[in-house]
């Protein structure tokens, strides 16, 4: 049986549809709410604990510093890589509360200052990191 066009309009997305719309602008934890409440109604617990467990999901503002630190920690990385001078060494970013800490063998103060010019950087510490020596091979 062929179905109009009228009807096959009316039909309701999956599920998944609205998780790939919805992903970008980043209300992946509503989304989540309702398909865990939605799973768990239909498993038959009570509107009570499926409350209680949807407010769990929210973010705190602990959550919410740990995604700006590692944003910013993920902003300075790319500054260090696009950066002449400090693009071919390895060195370690890390973010809390906007004050970076950096690790590395070498190029940190140049590096430091690349990080001070990422808009949200507060502070910079650096840490130089010894390699010890190779041990001469002995045969």
């Amino acid at each position: 049986m062929i179905r109009p066009e009228r009807e096959a309009s009316a039909r309701s997305a999956h599920p998944i549809v609205f998780l790939v719309l919805i992903l970008p602008f980043g209300a992946m934890a509503g989304y989540l709410s309702v398909a865990v409440g939605y799973l768990l109604s239909r498993a038959g617990l009570t509107v009570e604990a499926i409350a209680g467990l949807v407010r769990s999901l929210t973010s705190t503002a602990e959550s919410r510093q740990q995604v700006r630190d590692r944003a910013l920690s993920s902003r300075v990385r790319a500054a260090l890589a696009a950066h002449p001078d400090t693009r071919k060494y390895r060195l370690s970013v890390d973010s809390d509360r906007g004050v970076i800490r950096l690790e590395g063998t070498a190029a940190l103060e140049r590096a430091a200052d690349v990080a001070r010019t990422v808009p949200g950087v507060v502070d910079v510490k650096s840490q130089l990191l010894e390699v010890p020596p190779i041990p001469p091979f002995v045969a």
